[in-house]
């Protein structure tokens, strides 16, 4: 009898901290952040201790995309009956919770989604003790007030913040996530009825989400995504969907999908889009409308051969990435497209050998957008008009000098002089306004008759 009761207490002494590891839940939610300038920084986690002794969590870890992705390391006890807060702190947010300080780091910086996750708390060992698997969407919780994802009487619902505090109107005896293990004080009855019930979700303000490149530049082609969310998070798909790109351009649907458009010049355009669920007019819409800037720039690049025509060296001359894929590059031998997801960093330069292009060599390049936008040409050498001080004089650069070129131009601006490499008008602003042979000419003729009626002046006199 003394062996077997011997033999109990080692079980129990091993199998304690997994029952207590089980009694560990995720409680509350803070996955849009707090109120306050910066405020969306600033998400949190409640952990409850649902168990009877304290559980030593050093080396747990919350993780996102079902596990996959840690994103905080915990290092803490946790009491019985207790909780423990795990802050995200960034620059712009240090302290999210005033007054609490129990977990916080910068949640390897990656905040949580305001589309939802799927978080997992595991343990040193890295078993799963709960699991929120809603990365189609957050169940609880509300962008605009604030207000909190808790967990209160086996479901989650949307309720005013309540770091290390009971749920609003509840206690946390049946707290607990989806998919953890263990049961951590569920009633299976109250589980199994709670697994076909729809969750609640807060009404929200009706809104428009846009979504389009953080770079965008004239010439080239773009898709532009904007979707309605109508209250309990509707996205419809069908409808009315209008749009205005600000540049004259108007677009249609009745089926929502990514708009391909293309600004031909640099600018600040206002897009506008606008949702109605019918085409019946006579009947009253429920109508959304937004708008958004989109800063549309000219992507600057220079372009020129290189090793005797070896190669093609283009510069990105701006302090954003310019993607030149689909861009048409001709050369005297023929013409090519640029090979798709071809990038060309901020501020730096790439030197294409001709082979890799299939062309034979690189002379006289000129390249355009996808849009047919000429970008401009490049000779082996070019003429530049330089300025002295006794006039003007023309010098000749260096061979394969690369020029500026402004790809999203209007290439009927100014007409490009082959054998300048410059516009014609601004050759005319620089050719010297005094014609110096002329003058030469001039100056010439006029000794010539002052020497001739010196002469004749002396033979007049001999003769007289």
């Amino acid at each position: 009898m003394k062996q077997y009761h011997t033999a109990l207490s080692i079980a129990v002494l091993f199998l304690s901290p997994l029952i207590a590891h089980a009694d560990v839940r995720i409680t509350e939610v803070a996955w849009m952040g707090v109120s306050g300038v910066n405020g969306q920084y600033g998400e949190w986690l409640e952990l409850y201790n649902n168990g009877t002794a304290a559980v030593n969590m050093a080396g747990w870890q919350i993780a996102k995309d079902g596990g996959a992705k840690p994103v905080f390391t915990l290092t803490k006890y946790i009491p019985a009956g207790g909780y423990v807060l795990v802050e995200r702190t960034t620059a712009s947010m240090p302290d999210p919770v005033p007054g609490i300080n129990d977990e916080s780091g910068s949640f390897s910086n990656s905040g949580l989604a305001n589309t939802g996750e799927y978080l997992v708390l595991k343990d040193a060992n890295g078993g799963t003790i709960d699991s929120l698997n809603f990365a189609g969407g957050w169940p609880a919780g509300d962008a605009t007030s604030k207000q909190t994802m808790q967990w209160h009487d086996g479901e989650w619902v949307t309720a005013d913040a309540t770091p290390k505090a009971v749920s609003t109107g509840g206690t946390e005896s049946n707290s607990g996530g989806t998919g953890g293990s263990g049961n951590g004080g569920y009633d299976e009855k109250e589980s199994l009825a709670h697994m076909y019930t729809i969750p609640k979700v807060s009404p929200n303000k009706p809104r428009v989400e846009f979504s389009f490149p953080s770079n965008v530049y004239s010439g080239m082609i773009h898709d532009f995504v904007a979707t309605a969310v109508l209250e309990y998070n509707y996205r419809p798909n069908e409808g009315v969907f209008d749009w205005n790109m600000g540049d004259g351009t108007v677009i249609h649907q009745t089926t929502l999908a990514p708009v391909p458009h293309s600004y031909r010049y640099p600018g600040t355009y206002t897009v506008s889009f606008s949702y109605r669920p019918t085409i019946d007019r006579s009947i009253p819409p429920t109508r959304i409308v937004d708008t958004i800037s989109v800063n549309v720039a000219a992507p600057t690049v220079s372009v020129a051969p290189v090793d005797a025509g070896a190669g093609l060296e283009v510069k990105n001359m701006i302090s954003t990435p310019i993607d030149i894929s689909g861009w048409r590059l001709s050369v005297a031998s023929g013409s090519i497209t640029i090979p798709d997801m071809t990038i060309i960093a901020p501020k730096a330069t790439i030197v294409f050998p001709a082979g890799s292009l299939g062309l034979s060599s690189i002379i006289h390049p000129t390249i355009s957008t996808p849009t047919g936008v000429p970008a401009a040409s490049v000779p082996a050498a070019t003429v530049a008009m330089t300025r002295a001080r006794s006039g003007y004089t023309t010098a000749t650069a260096e061979p394969y000098a690369p020029l500026l070129l402004a790809s999203a131009v209007d290439a009927t601006a100014q007409t490009p002089d082959a054998s300048v490499g410059i516009a014609k008008d601004a050759v005319s602003d620089v050719v010297p306004k005094n014609n110096n042979t002329k003058q030469i000419m001039l100056g010439v003729a006029a000794l010539f008759v002052i020497g001739f009626c010196i002469l004749l002046e002396r033979l007049m006199a001999r003769q007289e």
